[in-house]
């Protein structure tokens, strides 16, 4: 934890002159870290969800336009086979 010294010197770079606390503009800052951090980490899990279920959705849809298809080819040739 910065001293005395310390927080003049962060007061005279970030300009608390306004007579805002150096300290509450730090805190203040972390919170925005923090927020923006939880923002993206959930942006990529939403994102990453989206991806599965699309991947899930197109590889149903393909699994039954593929069986549709072999059925009708199977028809197509004199009904189904082994029977």
């Amino acid at each position: 934890m910065p001293d005395g010294d310390e927080w003049r010197a962060l007061a005279a770079v970030t300009g608390a002159a306004r007579g805002v606390d150096p300290r509450a503009e730090l805190v203040g800052a972390g919170v925005i870290l923090l927020v923006a951090a939880a923002l993206t980490v959930g942006g990529l899990l939403a994102l990453n969800i989206g991806i599965l279920v699309a991947a899930v959705v197109v590889g149903t849809a393909g699994a039954i336009w593929w069986g549709e298809a072999r059925r009708r080819r199977s028809h197509e040739r004199g009904g189904p086979r082994g029977r």
